[in-house]
């Protein structure tokens, strides 16, 4: 899953730079084109990138835990911002599996299929 995410996300940043240039910007039909594309990657892309903010705490957070031994009240300060960032974690995943649909429906390129770009 986190693969296609990460393909989703490099995707989403291809449009914004096809998105500004200027024979886009000059093609009416184009420029929708991508910015529906756009639209439909953002609220998958946007967890992600909340999903690896709170990662990125997470393991802020178990670096102090692990380096303060001696500080009993900066270790559990440590402690309790891991786990909000793992229940954090958990709920932006299970928003993700609920866009399941839009996620099976992009290829590992991060392109949407064939059989929905049609429509």
């Amino acid at each position: 899953m986190f693969e296609n995410l990460e393909a989703f996300s490099k995707r989403q940043a291809e449009l914004m730079q096809k998105m500004a240039d200027p024979s886009v910007l000059s093609d009416p039909d184009q420029y929708a084109s991508l910015m529906k594309e756009y639209r439909e990657l953002s609220p998958i892309v946007d967890k992600y990138e909340q999903y690896c903010r709170l990662e990125r705490a997470y393991e802020e957070a178990k670096e102090l835990f692990e380096s303060s031994s001696g500080d009993r009240d900066m270790r559990e300060l440590a402690s309790e911002e891991m786990q909000i960032c793992n229940i954090g974690k958990y709920v932006i995943t299970d928003i993700a599996e609920a866009d399941e649909f839009l996620i099976k429906n992009y290829d590992a390129k991060g392109e949407l299929s064939q059989n929905l770009a049609d429509k």
